[in-house]
């Protein structure tokens, strides 16, 4: 029913019709490309070690922000731009492999159990991982609650998949 009222509201489709749209009449996704830029040129001038984290913002207003910007991010909009930005190849790296640690794990322990869970921790890495190419969710401006959620749920599920081995040992 969601889905349904989602593809029925006039905004939400206008919305991800927008989404290709990268013209400067379309403000949002423009400027995302020019932040998306401007994280890149930081991660190319600073590879290892990156800009220093949470010195995005700072860096971005002093010699990164495009003259076409008219906004001032203090993130991004992309969570692994952030890490690469902030933190280096490093920070980059670290950051892609917890990611994909979670999602082989799940899928590995789904395969192996054939539990539920597995495969809603899954969607859930999945959904995740997707909302961060387009918002920094680690981010501690405003967006640091839904980062809460995230790990909340992790663990949760490795709570919950601790004991499901458990479990399944004393059977």
């Amino acid at each position: 029913y969601s889905f349904g009222i989602f593809q029925m509201s006039p905004q939400s489709t206008n919305r991800l019709e927008s989404i290709t749209y990268n013209n400067y009449e379309n403000q949002p996704n423009y400027e995302r490309l020019l932040m998306w830029q401007s994280a890149s040129n930081m991660f190319i001038d600073h590879p290892i070690f990156g800009v220093g984290y949470g010195n995005y913002y700072t860096n971005y207003i002093s010699e990164y922000r495009s003259p076409l910007a008219r906004e001032y991010q203090r993130h991004p909009h992309n969570t692994f731009l952030e890490k690469l930005s902030e933190a280096g190849i490093l920070g980059g790296i670290s950051y892609l492999l917890l990611i994909l640690y979670f999602i082989f794990n799940s899928v590995k322990t789904f395969i192996k159990n054939k539990n539920p869970i597995n495969l809603s921790y899954l969607a859930c890495i999945l959904a995740y991982s997707i909302g961060c190419l387009t918002d920094c969710l680690y981010s501690s401006y405003n967006l640091k609650e839904l980062t809460y959620i995230f790990y909340l749920f992790t663990g949760i599920y490795l709570i919950l998949n601790s004991y499901i081995k458990q479990e399944h040992q004393y059977e």
